[in-house]
């Protein structure tokens, strides 16, 4: 934990895979795409560094898994509890609500994500 953490009391926080608070995972899930709590935490990701957080339990239909590896499976419903700073913290729930972030972290593609945005970054003819 110190070693992912740090030396600061890490802040504790749980969150549910379900479509009110993670949206865009839950769209991830609806395309067949799979996810591991490595590739949540970009444990292999090329893109970003890993986040300084710890999945201290993934709980999925009232069965409990602590300390899960990175390559364990993720699927909608799942409640993780995790352990790490504010800034981690942020991060994971940019990751979980929104579509841009979670693009960014998992698959390294920054798109615009409004129309305005799009249309400005599309190339003029």
């Amino acid at each position: 934990l110190v070693r992912a953490c740090g030396e600061r009391l890490p802040y504790l926080w749980s969150v549910c895979l379900d479509r009110t608070i993670a949206p865009a995972l839950a769209d991830w899930f609806a395309e067949g795409r799979t996810l591991s709590v490595g590739a949540l935490l970009g444990a292999r990701s090329r893109h970003h560094a890993k986040l300084p957080v710890v999945v201290l339990m993934r709980s999925r239909r009232g069965e409990q898994m602590l300390l899960p590896g990175d390559f364990i499976d993720l699927a909608p419903g799942d409640e993780l509890l995790f352990a790490g700073q504010s800034d981690a913290r942020r991060a994971i729930t940019a990751i979980l609500a929104a579509e841009t972030p979670r693009n960014l972290a998992l698959l390294g593609v920054d798109r615009p994500a409004g129309w305005i945005w799009r249309r400005f970054a599309r190339p003029t003819e």
